[in-house]
């Protein structure tokens, strides 16, 4: 998967998001470092952590838009589940960029056989616009205040099964003493439901009333499963193992008084609310 961001090549210094990114850090791997490396032969290289807004100024990179596009980057990845220090950016050396480049970084995640590219970052200059106007014989430029501009290009490509496996190596919890079973620790946003509805005894009266909300949820655009098969402690561990991270039970005190209890995939902490008030927990 392709971004391209066209910049006016005299706007290349002022990415409107400059300011907001700027405080963001980067664990770069400099051209030096892989060179001193090369020549001690070393496996690793060493990084080094800047801000985008030094990445910038000290020329690290070559104009803000990149600089840009590198801590988004870092924020986005934030939002995978992957860490920052398991993430960092490689200045590819010049023997393995093309001639026309004017720098390459590569996003590398740190995983159990080594860092490996999972996003390429490219400032490709005009060097596409420029070979399709000579092959098409069309104009690609724009008129800007009645000049005539070829836009750069600036391109992450992501490799979507890389990214992936990255995020799913890096949500993976394996079994321990508290907990007896494999588990994702899926950020809620890439969970395969928002919550489970579990009906705790398998009573006809526990079983209609966590219907009706399992229901009511998906009536309100949830996504939410529904399992009344086997103990509850197997069932936790099922919604556990895709990543869910709420389960809602509903047991017969829900019958009393119209509550039911939420557990926390991350903590195993339960907290009881109204039934009513369910739907809206399972947003957050």
């Amino acid at each position: 998967m392709e971004i391209e961001y066209f910049v006016d090549p005299d706007q290349l210094d002022e990415c409107p998001l400059f300011e907001e990114l700027a405080p963001i850090p980067l664990n770069f791997v400099t051209r030096e470092a892989q060179e001193k490396a090369a020549k001690q032969s070393a496996t690793d290289f060493t990084s080094i952590q800047i801000s985008v807004q030094e990445a910038f100024e000290k020329k690290y990179v070559p104009n803000q838009w990149m600089a840009c596009i590198l801590g988004d980057e870092v924020e986005f990845f934030k939002l995978l589940g992957i860490p920052d220090q398991a993430i960092r950016f490689r200045h590819m050396r010049p023997e393995e960029t093309p001639h026309y480049s004017g720098g390459n970084f590569d996003l590398e995640v740190n995983l159990s056989f080594g860092w490996k590219e999972v996003i390429g970052n490219a400032y490709r200059r005009d060097h596409d616009l420029k070979s399709h106007m000579k092959g098409s014989q069309k104009d690609l430029s724009y008129d800007l205040e009645g000049a005539k501009v070829i836009p750069h290009v600036l391109e992450p490509s992501f490799g979507i099964d890389r990214l992936i496996y990255a995020i799913l190596e890096h949500t993976y919890r394996p079994q321990d003493k508290t907990r007896g079973w494999n588990w994702f620790q899926l950020p809620p946003q890439l969970a395969p439901y928002h919550g489970v509805v579990l009906p705790l005894l398998n009573r006809s009266e526990l079983e209609e009333k966590a219907t009706t909300l399992y229901s009511v949820c998906r009536g309100q655009g949830l996504d939410v499963l529904y399992d009344a098969s086997g103990r509850i402690g197997r069932r936790y561990a099922r919604a556990d193992e895709i990543g869910i991270p709420k389960a809602v039970t509903i047991d017969p005190q829900s019958l009393e008084d119209q509550t039911a209890t939420i557990r926390y995939r991350d903590t195993g902490d339960q907290t009881r609310h109204l039934i009513s008030e369910i739907p809206n927990l399972l947003k957050l």
